[in-house]
């Protein structure tokens, strides 16, 4: 009797080992593949990614051999003066590296910045076409396509910049983003560009300036173009503080006595930057020095 219950129970656990066989082989054909993971070679044989494309998720290790600064810039790491201790770098794979740092959508737009400095103080020759695919790709932030249009900017200003650099600039002026017109437009005024011209002439008022009235009216006062003084006297009341600043520094800078009851109006505003703004207008007409100039937009006038 004993043996025959030892029996049975040696039955049940080959019965119970069967079934779990069974019922995992089950399992293990109804459920899906496991997601295979790309491999991603390592070592110096991985070739650095295209420019204008973003770098893989996995990132290959960063040389020893190379700069500490350059280690920690391609690391995402950005000190106050990266710019100071790493000036430029001359190595073509660095070049490369740094500039898949700055097409990397997903990295961060201070470091994507840093890296675009860097490659213009190394002088490196396919920046020009780097910022203009920053400028044409439909995943890049507001924000970021305009340091690629303001490091366009730069570029125009120099010596010898390739005439593409103008020629996207100008595409620039009628840009889907704001600050992607504001910078192109302040760009091609301080190259005297046609383009430019023809929006300061139709002047602060004109609906195309909506936006950037208080850029407009900066560049005007810059270059000195005084017959838009009646238009810019309508905007010293405008519900738009930066547009109201910068219609009463210009009106300032200028002496503009006709102007007078506009800047005594600011200088009782409650706002702290209209208010300093009015004040300084006013010193202007009482012969305050050109050196005390006026801020021109909101974000440059100091509170009090």
């Amino acid at each position: 009797m004993t043996t025959f219950v030892l029996g049975w129970h040696r039955w049940g656990v080959v019965l119970v080992g069967l079934g779990a066989l069974v019922v995992g082989s089950v399992v293990l054909f109804r459920s899906p593949p496991p997601a295979v993971s790309p491999v991603v070679p390592h070592g110096p044989e991985r070739p650095v990614p295209k420019v204008g494309t973003p770098t893989p998720a996995t990132h290959a290790p960063i040389p020893v051999t190379w700069p500490p600064d350059l280690r920690d810039l391609l690391a995402g790491q950005v000190q106050s003066d990266t710019r100071t201790r790493l000036v430029r770098i001359d190595a073509p794979d660095q070049l490369d590296a740094v500039a898949a740092l700055a097409a990397d959508v997903e990295a961060d737009d201070v470091v994507r910045n840093e890296a675009l400095a860097l490659l213009d103080r190394s002088e490196w020759e396919g920046l020009p076409e780097l910022l203009i695919q920053i400028l044409d790709r439909p995943d890049e932030t507001e924000r970021f396509r305009s340091f690629a249009a303001q490091a366009l900017g730069a570029l125009a200003q120099r010596a010898g910049a390739p005439t593409l650099v103008r020629v996207r600039l100008r595409s620039a002026l009628t840009d889907r983003q704001l600050e992607v017109r504001r910078e192109a437009l302040d760009a091609l005024v301080a190259v005297h560009d046609p383009s430019a011209q023809v929006i300061l002439t139709r002047g602060p008022t004109d609906p195309g300036a909506a936006g950037m009235r208080d850029l407009v009216i900066r560049l005007l006062y810059q270059v000195d173009h005084q017959s838009s003084i009646p238009s810019i006297r309508t905007l010293a009341n405008d519900p738009d503080e930066a547009t109201r600043i910068a219609a009463i520094a210009a009106l300032g800078q200028w002496r503009d006595e006709a102007s007078r009851p506009l800047f005594q109006n600011a200088a009782e505003a409650t706002s702290p930057r209209l208010r300093r703004a009015g004040l300084l207008a006013l010193q202007m007409l009482a012969g305050g020095s050109a050196s005390a100039r006026l801020p021109l937009s909101s974000s440059a006038a100091a509170s009090p």
